[in-house]
């Protein structure tokens, strides 16, 4: 005769049937896993950086399509005009970092330019084509909109969040910038303090690397 089944056998039959298989994750989380992989790396690999006693902060203008691909997927960031900029930072000291940033994208020119929040980058619109179309000719029955490419949950998801950088540490993320010149640019950093003593270090100013 078959024992009939245990209070604990039924709840974790019922939580399967609720959530559902192991590793198949949970609804919403599709876009997620078909995303393309990335890894920052640490602030130390990348060329434009600058180290202040034992914290390295490192930037990285994400232009060229491979990059943006491996970081985006098919968002077209290009071309809507915006420019992710990824920062990362090492904490190579014994004690944590308080993170409270305050960053601009300077051109060479000197314009001074603040970041668009990560929320806001999907309501941008694309840079504008002259229409060819006569004026006087009415269009047909407009078509359904389609789904802006930018609302993409890796502009979102992958952009810098973090508030401290614990003693041997890495944190890393994107902000994104509006424009479409970056030659002779450099970015200024500042918001960065010693966990312990509240002592914030010197301004980290980066010029970009072509």
């Amino acid at each position: 005769m078959k024992k009939p089944l245990g209070v604990a056998a039924l709840v974790a039959i019922l939580l399967t049937i609720i959530v559902g298989i192991p590793g198949q994750g949970l609804a919403g989380e599709k876009d997620k896993k078909d995303a393309p992989l990335f890894h920052a790396g640490r602030a130390v690999t990348y060329t434009a950086k600058l180290k202040q006693e034992k914290v390295t902060v490192a930037v990285k203008a994400f232009e060229r399509d491979a990059d943006l691909r491996a970081a985006f997927g098919k968002a077209p960031l290009e071309q809507y005009g915006v420019l992710p900029l990824l920062v990362v930072i090492d904490n190579d000291g014994p004690k944590a970092v308080n993170v409270r940033m305050h960053i601009e994208f300077i051109t060479g020119d000197n314009q001074k330019i603040q970041p668009t929040p990560p929320n806001e980058v999907q309501y941008l619109k694309p840079a504008r084509v002259p229409s060819t179309m006569d004026p006087s000719v009415r269009p047909p029955i407009p078509l359904p909109k389609k789904k802006n490419p930018l609302a993409a949950w890796e502009i979102e998801g992958r952009a810098f969040t973090a508030r401290m950088v614990p003693a041997g540490d890495s944190v890393s993320g994107f902000f994104y910038f509006q424009t479409a010149i970056w030659k002779d640019a450099r970015v200024v950093i500042d918001g960065i303090s010693d966990a312990a003593t509240g002592n914030p270090f010197i301004y980290f100013e980066i010029p970009l690397e072509p």
